[in-house]
């Protein structure tokens, strides 16, 4: 089968918790098998990522109706609100490719991170017309609607609660840097990259004491991981601590340097700096543990 592009409507549905059980299978199946029932809408692609749910859509109208369903028999309707689970959702109107049955592409992403990004039991459109969207659900008395960042065309609709966070929306990006490297990312399901000597890594660093896959960082939503594989660890550096690892993983924070098979001040030009902010937040030099870096 050929790779074929197309542009369309897609979301995105996360379920928590999620247990990856029969059971959290089998009552996603009855869920959205229900909306279909009571609706008469039956998304025309899906695919099932664990937690995450991936649809598409021929229209806007069908997409909201389907997922302002699913939400409200989530929340309210005795068979299924007795299970306790909250729903992010994303949508968006994109380009996307499919192939094997299975489909991806820039849409998909988009959507992926917009759920991300949703709070529980609501629904965050992006890149659509705002006015669109809010004169399409300001017919539906029992939905509340709001503009979240008119620039970024970003719609919140919230079916359990009301909005408390009229705010400008700021996506959250990651950036690593090193004297080698530097590269920007978004929160995402998952995002390996590998760091060590060998040139089929990530993150290359061609010293002796390094390993040739030294280390892997983990970003996984809005948080980084890092799980060390090497021979002589890894020094990890906050704003108040230091940490060594050997063969062992953790969780790191907001901001910090990564020393690989050595401390920082015996090779301070491999430092590897990481760094959480707003997408067009100014990253200037910041100081951790006396050693200066670029975020």
């Amino acid at each position: 089968m050929q790779i074929q592009s197309q542009h369309g409507i897609v979301s995105s549905i996360m379920m928590e918790p999620f247990s990856g059980t029969p059971d959290s299978f089998g009552f996603r199946d009855r869920l959205l098998s229900s909306a279909s029932t009571q609706t008469d809408i039956h998304p025309s692609q899906r695919i099932d990522v664990f937690d995450e749910a991936l649809l598409t859509f021929e229209s806007l109208e069908q997409a909201l109706d389907y997922l302002t369903k699913v939400i409200d028999l989530a929340t309210s309707d005795p068979l299924m609100a007795s299970q306790c689970v909250e729903l992010r959702c994303g949508l968006c109107w994109g380009e996307y490719f499919t192939h094997s049955e299975q489909f991806y592409g820039p849409a998909v992403n988009l959507a992926t991170q917009l759920s991300f990004q949703s709070r529980k039991n609501e629904i965050l459109i992006g890149g659509m017309n705002c006015e669109v969207v809010k004169q399409y659900m300001d017919a539906r008395s029992h939905l509340e609607c709001f503009i979240r960042d008119e620039n970024e065309h970003l719609v919140s609709i919230a079916l359990a609660e009301a909005d408390s966070t009229i705010t400008q929306m700021k996506l959250v990006q990651l950036t690593i840097k090193s004297e080698n490297f530097r590269q920007s990312y978004t929160p995402q399901r998952l995002l390996t990259l590998a760091v060590g000597r060998s040139p089929a890594c990530n993150i290359h660093i061609k010293q002796d004491h390094v390993s040739r896959h030294h280390a892997t960082l983990t970003l996984k939503d809005d948080q980084l991981f890092l799980e060390d594989h090497s021979a002589n660890g890894t020094f990890v550096y906050t704003e108040d601590q230091e940490f060594f690892l050997s063969r062992e993983g953790m969780k790191l924070g907001q901001k910090g340097e990564l020393s690989f098979g050595a401390k920082a001040e015996d090779y301070p030009s491999l430092i590897i700096s990481f760094r959480f902010h707003g997408p067009g937040e100014e990253t200037g030099e910041y100081e951790i543990c006396g050693y200066t870096a670029n975020p």
